[in-house]
């Protein structure tokens, strides 16, 4: 295993990108960074933004549009950043099934 930011082309050229790492909040911000620097088109799924103080921190700093999955997703929290216009495509049927119901 290797660390995401050493393949930045890889990474970059992924349409959603799923972020389940340290949860201290710092590298998902470097993660951040690095997508928003190097112009990033797609999405970016974060697991456990309810996790703890610096995870929290980090969801409420981010600054493109993003979304709060938790009712659908990790009791700890699940959110989506849309890194580009284009990735509002993604985030409808079938892409993005809406739920109506939430299991803890």
């Amino acid at each position: 295993m290797k660390d995401a930011l050493e393949d930045r082309d890889d990474l970059i050229s992924s349409p959603l990108i799923v972020l389940d790492t340290a949860h201290d909040g710092v590298f998902e911000r470097r993660v951040y960074d690095m997508l928003d620097a190097a112009g990033y088109e797609g999405l970016l799924l974060l697991d456990d933004i309810n996790l703890n103080t610096a995870m929290q921190d980090f969801w409420r700093q981010i600054s493109r549009e993003k979304i709060d999955l938790t009712p659908i997703g990790h009791w700890s929290g699940t959110g989506l950043a849309r890194f580009a216009a284009h990735a509002d495509e993604m985030c409808r049927e079938p892409y993005l099934v809406r739920s109506t119901s939430h299991a803890p």
